[in-house]
């Protein structure tokens, strides 16, 4: 009994909330900044955010040879972006953030991340600086023997620059569309 009545309680807030996601880090986090390369030079989080203050940030660990999850996640995160008009998209950034800096280049990692759509931002950098990013978001990521498993969630930051989510790669694409309408296009 005193388990259900708390559980009842959180179910009410998150149905009123509207999200299909319900928020999974009480309280958010501040998101670290994100100063890598991109295929374009290099990107700054926090002058990013600065400039692009009503934008919602996914982030995406991967890497560009994965035979499995990162192209199916690309793909399914596209999907959801598609659902999305031209002004929600242009309030919506997804960062893909390469765990194998060895293979994928800035412009590998680029266009990888933009293949699946065109303002998808792919990262890398020096191995130092990739594991100073997945460490401050608790990412995970281990090569032996040639094979690298990794961590496969998508971390939602805010427009107010806190970490929110971490969200399932197996997401419902109806579901993040409508989680990101309902933030892009207030």
């Amino acid at each position: 009994m005193r388990l259900t009545i708390p559980l009842i309680l959180l179910c009410a807030v998150c149905s009123r909330s509207g999200f299909k996601f319900a928020d999974t880090f009480h309280p958010a986090f501040p998101a670290p900044n994100i100063a890598l390369q991109g295929s374009k030079g290099p990107y700054d989080f926090s002058k990013d955010r600065a400039e692009n203050r009503q934008v919602v940030t996914l982030v995406f660990f991967g890497f560009t040879h994965c035979p499995d999850i990162c192209p199916t996640t690309m793909h399914r995160l596209s999907q959801a972006m598609g659902a999305l008009n031209p002004k929600e998209q242009a309030r919506v950034r997804l960062l893909f953030i390469t765990i194998d800096p060895q293979r994928d280049s800035p412009k590998i990692a680029g266009d990888y991340a933009a293949g699946f759509f065109p303002g998808f931002i792919g990262l890398s950098g020096s191995p130092g600086d990739i594991d100073k990013v997945k460490t401050a978001f608790s990412a995970t990521s281990d090569s032996q023997g040639g094979e690298i498993t990794h961590s496969s969630g998508i971390y939602w930051i805010d427009s107010e620059g806190n970490v929110r989510k971490k969200i399932s790669q197996n997401f419902e694409i109806e579901d993040m569309a409508h989680d990101l309408k309902m933030v892009s296009s207030k």
